[in-house]
């Protein structure tokens, strides 16, 4: 811990709530940076949830959780408020959640404050707080596209961004803040070769998948620009081309709503198209233990671009192949060797499809172990948290 900073201030921007108990990628990291101690006196603020604030009551000494309120009615008054404010007047008033977060909390009594995700809140804080603010940006929601994003960048005194790519992206808005590239982390002893080998035989057992299938997995949401569908029919037309292989695609992800989008997904199963459901994070790494292969076609069509997937480092891990879009972060994170990268252009079916075909046929694919554990420490919970505090002693060093 530096020497000049002592109290904190965590606020996350999202409404799962911490602790992370409901999940959430923004949030699961931050419980990271509070289960390693890189604070002794911590105060971490996020809106209310009820699973969240019942674990709360078991924090450890020196950690404190604290909720605001952020939805029903009146405050959707109140974002609505404040949105048309900035508008109206051509500049940054932050949202209703950082003003009640102002509310909740006095900014002047802490020595550093790290704003997880929340891009306005720098401009609010700053009217009322001159010490060190950090942003970590875990989002493509700071670029030279963003109205006001000057002033939201010049708020900071560090922004810190999950990926290379992410961080170009802020540096393009120019100014004089320090961007710093902290990657996020994975926990190994969940996701690893050993571990998938025990799962494997179990899980495909439960799913009915027979120890000679070629495996394929989504692992994400089931949004249009996660490429679901897409993956779907490519996989399709690969088994149409070659009939005799023997190949399965399991989907998982929450396909219970009826939307649209989830009906014309669910539209295409078939008998080797298989849904696994919903799983817990906790549970991610037993059911991708069944595959031989991830499918991450994220499309930047949909106008999304991918900072980080923690679900192709968490895959890649457990050894398995991979098949990416070169959307945002994706080429820079993948590992190389069990990788094939498709061009996110308005082929993309047929170009997974010639994935699958590949894959396929490297099925009996020689890992490098010794070069998989090299490219996977970039990405552990140690390199994180080193990352972290390096950023701090040298932002440390201009309080003396």
């Amino acid at each position: 811990m530096p020497y000049k900073i002592k109290k904190v201030l965590i606020i996350v921007s999202g409404d799962k709530g911490m602790p992370a108990v409901n999940g959430g990628g923004v949030e699961t990291l931050t419980q990271v940076i509070i289960d390693n101690s890189l604070f002794d006196d911590v105060d971490v603020v996020s809106e209310f949830n009820k699973r969240s604030f019942e674990e709360s009551k078991r924090a450890k000494k020196g950690i404190r959780y604290l909720f605001v309120r952020n939805n029903g009615f009146v405050c959707l008054i109140k974002k609505a408020f404040w949105k048309v404010l900035s508008l109206l007047f051509k500049r940054p008033f932050g949202n209703s959640y950082i003003h009640a977060v102002g509310r909740k909390v006095n900014f002047k009594e802490y020595d550093l404050i790290i704003s997880e995700n929340g891009v306005c809140f720098g401009t609010f804080i700053r009217k009322y707080y001159s010490g060190l603010l950090i942003l970590h940006l875990h989002n493509d929601w700071l670029h030279k596209g963003v109205a006001f994003a000057e002033e939201y960048k010049n708020s900071f005194d560090q922004i810190w961004c999950i990926s290379d790519w992410l961080k170009k992206r802020v540096d393009e808005i120019g100014g004089k803040t320090n961007t710093k590239t902290i990657y996020n982390c994975v926990d190994y002893s969940s996701f690893n070769i050993k571990k998938r080998e025990k799962q494997r035989a179990l899980v495909r057992r439960k799913m009915g998948i027979s120890p000679d299938d070629f495996v394929f997995a989504t692992c994400s949401r089931v949004v249009p620009e996660k490429g679901v569908l897409e993956s779907i029919l490519a996989f399709k037309r690969f088994l149409g081309e070659a009939p005799h292989c023997r190949a399965k695609l399991v989907i998982i992800g929450d396909l219970s709503s009826n939307s649209p989008y989830i009906k014309s997904v669910r539209q295409e199963f078939c008998d080797n198209v298989l849904s696994f459901g919903w799983v817990s994070h906790e549970k991610v790494a037993d059911a991708l233990s069944a595959a031989d292969a991830v499918v991450m076609p994220s499309l930047a069509v949909f106008k999304f671009n991918e900072c980080f997937n923690l679900t192709l480092i968490e895959a890649t891990s457990l050894g398995l192949q991979a098949i990416v879009t070169d959307n945002g972060a994706m080429p820079e994170i993948c590992f190389e060797p069990l990788s094939m990268i498709v061009s996110d252009d308005g082929n993309i079916v047929d170009s997974l499809s010639k994935s699958f075909s590949m894959s396929y046929a490297r099925r009996k694919l020689f890992i490098d172990i010794g070069a998989l554990q090299n490219h996977l420490k970039r990405f552990s919970i140690k390199n994180y948290c080193f990352s972290m505090i390096k950023s701090l002693e040298e932002l440390d060093c201009d309080l003396k």
